[in-house]
């Protein structure tokens, strides 16, 4: 009899969780539109009855200074940046712009790419790749072309061992879309 009640409590549990869930993640109404967002995955098709439509059908690619102004540097937050500035579309280059250490600021930043998104939420650099080191983004800075849409692409600073990354906010990911040319 202790085995049901434990049951039924479970249950109620489970129940008042997936409630309280939903209701902090109101659904859609009919006409709402997807907002301008960057992260790891897109929405399955007729979550909101269509896709979410994005007016960029400009030819040739487009070259976006990841954090505009602020370039790549620690405390300036990357995943925000993405949202605000997203979507990103297939073959688009991304320039890693940020200064070489020096004996004046001797802080060093790098470009990895992190090949999981659990790697990319933990700042678990053992199996990233390095894109570019600290010299790189010098001048003109460093480029990457997002030449895939069918995966999603984690960057991250590499530095003081993932520091940079987490507590730093130097990381962002981005899901290109495929451009559709009119």
């Amino acid at each position: 009899m202790g085995l049901s009640y434990a049951r039924v409590a479970l249950v109620v549990l489970m129940s008042s969780t997936v409630l309280a869930v939903s209701s902090a993640f109101p659904s859609p109404r009919a006409g709402d539109q997807w907002p301008a967002f960057n992260q790891t995955a897109l929405p399955p098709l007729g979550a909101m009855g269509r896709w979410p439509s994005f007016n960029h059908t400009a030819k040739g690619s487009r070259k976006i200074v990841v954090g505009g102004a602020d370039k790549w540097r620690i405390g300036f937050n990357y995943t925000e940046w993405a949202c605000k500035n997203g979507p990103f579309f297939q073959n688009d280059v991304l320039v890693f712009k940020y200064e070489a250490p020096t004996k004046a600021a001797p802080i060093a930043h790098s470009v990895y790419l992190l090949p999981t998104r659990k790697s990319f939420l933990n700042c678990d650099l053992k199996k990233a790749k390095v894109l570019a080191n600290t010299k790189q983004g010098a001048g003109d800075g460093f480029e990457y072309t997002l030449k895939s849409c069918k995966k999603p692409y984690y960057f991250a600073c590499g530095e003081s061992k993932g520091i940079h990354c987490g507590p730093g906010l130097m990381k962002f990911a981005v899901f290109p879309f495929f451009k559709r040319l009119h």
